[in-house]
């Protein structure tokens, strides 16, 4: 891991590896850029922005962020005039790895498999009612494969990439 910040700079940057000797055993791996930035689709690979999109509602790659393999949290509220009955969380539309459900800062429980609900009876107050959506993504949109034409030299524009679309599409339900 190296700290670029001091040559970076605005336009086109080249990171240029050098061994020597070179042999059989000097495997390279893919470089990966690290940091708070946004990533912006261009006619060959994307354009990083030094500062990043907020994440809301929708795909991630939609909103400049799409090799996240990370976790999002979608933070939300509901009222319950009155206790009484069985209350549970459910997502409607959305895409991930694991949706972790926390309500009033304790955790409810995941949601990874159909019937995209989870129970919270037990976090439900009467009053205002705070709901934690944690979204994680896979590696599969960081290491890829992000473009398997074969033949193909050097990156194919930034649409074109095979990402999955992670993220939280619909505001969740609460409901009874």
């Amino acid at each position: 891991k190296l700290d670029i910040r001091r040559e970076a700079r605005p336009g086109t940057n080249t990171v240029t590896l050098v061994a020597r000797p070179f042999t059989v055993y000097h495997e390279i791996e893919a470089a990966f850029l690290l940091g708070d930035f946004s990533l912006e689709p261009v006619a060959a690979g994307f354009v990083a922005h030094g500062k990043p999109r907020p994440l809301e509602l929708g795909s991630w790659d939609k909103q400049g962020w799409p090799f996240y393999g990370g976790t999002v949290t979608y933070t939300s509220q509901f009222h319950v005039p009155e206790r009484g009955g069985r209350y549970y969380v459910e997502l409607p539309d959305w895409s991930g790895a694991v949706a972790d459900i926390r309500v009033n800062g304790r955790d409810a429980g995941q949601i990874y498999c159909a019937p995209w609900r989870c129970a919270v009876t037990r976090n439900v107050q009467e009053g205002t009612n705070t709901l934690e959506v944690r979204v994680t993504g896979t590696l599969r949109n960081t290491l890829g494969p992000h473009f398997a034409k074969p033949g193909a030299h050097g990156p194919g524009p930034g649409k074109t990439y095979d990402v999955k679309p992670y993220g939280l599409f619909e505001k969740p339900g609460v409901v009874i």
